[in-house]
């Protein structure tokens, strides 16, 4: 896209440049708001939460029901011993942060259910030895995709309609420090751009549970002819898909775009499959586009604050480790950064 486009909607472009396992819920299916009660509150407790945080509590209620049927321990409600001796031996094969999600789960699930918390403190206390006990620096976590990688693998994908849609999907989760799930829910209407650059609209976020949304800029890239542009890329594959509306990344069959929006997971296939494809070295997932601005931001001196405001971090503490340097003290570096 040049720049003498800009300023016209965004889906109206000149021609484009040349899923998995079904979890079980952890309960039967609630009935719609309109039953009467207590059905109704049950719905609304049911949603009361972002729908990736949702797909997490039906993944650990799987992890949780399949070690308790395997060792014929009651589900619910659990026993607290049960509970410790499930977050041991999950810490054999995850990193300390899943088993704390896969516990919180198990919680979640009890009180939603009118049940005491099986989490009690000797369980915490075993979480708390798990993370101690946990000395790999890094275990769990993606690497962040660097800028150099991020034009390298654009660059290589195919001009055909599932190329496009991953390279505007990659470019632009990358530019707005997108989750997965975000990338995944985003719909055509929440963009509109501007001269410039995009002002993206996020309707549902991980960590904002009731909906308020967040408005971030998305910028042209400084060189017209830049690959990983995500206003270029984004215009590219709508011209291409000829969507005017409804979810902004679909499916690709046959060579032709479905009506359905992309799941947070195919969002991480995507990424992995395309690096491997592209040949670039690393241990990647969905995270690894939101990880890739942080990081090269925080690499060229950017503010934290100003960072914060596009990755939308409730805590510093967490956007912090979301900075990458594979152990490079000099890289980032406070008396270099300092001008020694």
């Amino acid at each position: 896209m040049s720049r003498a486009t800009r300023g016209r909607p965004v889906g109206e472009r000149p021609t484009a440049r040349g899923g998995g396992e079904v979890i079980e819920s952890p309960t039967p299916p609630l009935p719609s708001p309109a039953e009467p009660w207590p059905s109704r509150r049950e719905w609304f407790l049911e949603h009361s939460r972002a729908d990736e945080t949702h797909r997490a509590h039906r993944t650990d209620w799987v992890a949780w029901r399949t070690w308790a049927k395997a060792r014929g321990a009651p589900l619910l409600p659990a026993r607290p011993s049960d509970v410790a001796d499930f977050a041991s031996d999950e810490a054999a094969t995850h990193a300390p942060a899943t088993v704390a999600r896969r516990l919180s789960s198990i919680a979640f699930a009890h009180r939603l259910r009118g049940f005491p918390s099986p989490v009690d403190d000797r369980v915490r206390e075993v979480l708390r030895g798990i993370r101690r006990a946990h000395v790999v620096p890094g275990h769990g976590q993606v690497d962040a995709l660097r800028l150099d990688d991020l034009r390298r693998l654009v660059a290589g994908l195919p001009p055909d309609l599932e190329g496009t849609r991953d390279r505007a999907m990659i470019c632009l989760g990358w530019a707005g420090a997108l989750r997965r799930s975000e990338v995944a829910a985003l719909l055509v209407d929440e963009l509109a751009e501007t001269d410039a650059g995009l002002l993206l609209t996020i309707s549902k976020s991980k960590t904002d549970q009731e909906g308020e949304g967040a408005v971030i800029g998305i910028p042209h890239a400084t060189d017209p002819e830049d690959p990983a542009c995500p206003v270029c890329a984004v215009a590219d594959w709508i011209a291409a898909a000829g969507i005017t509306g409804g979810p902004l990344f679909r499916a690709v069959r046959l060579g032709a775009v479905g009506r359905e929006a992309l799941t947070g997971w195919t969002v991480w296939r995507v990424v992995k499959s395309r690096l491997a494809e592209a040949g670039i070295e690393g241990q990647w997932g969905g995270h690894s586009l939101r990880a890739g601005l942080v990081t090269e931001a925080a690499l060229a001196g950017v503010d934290v604050v100003t960072i914060q405001e596009t990755t939308r971090h409730q805590r510093m503490d967490t956007l912090v480790r979301y900075i990458r340097t594979r152990g490079d003290k000099f890289t980032r570096n406070a008396a270099t950064m300092a001008g020694l």
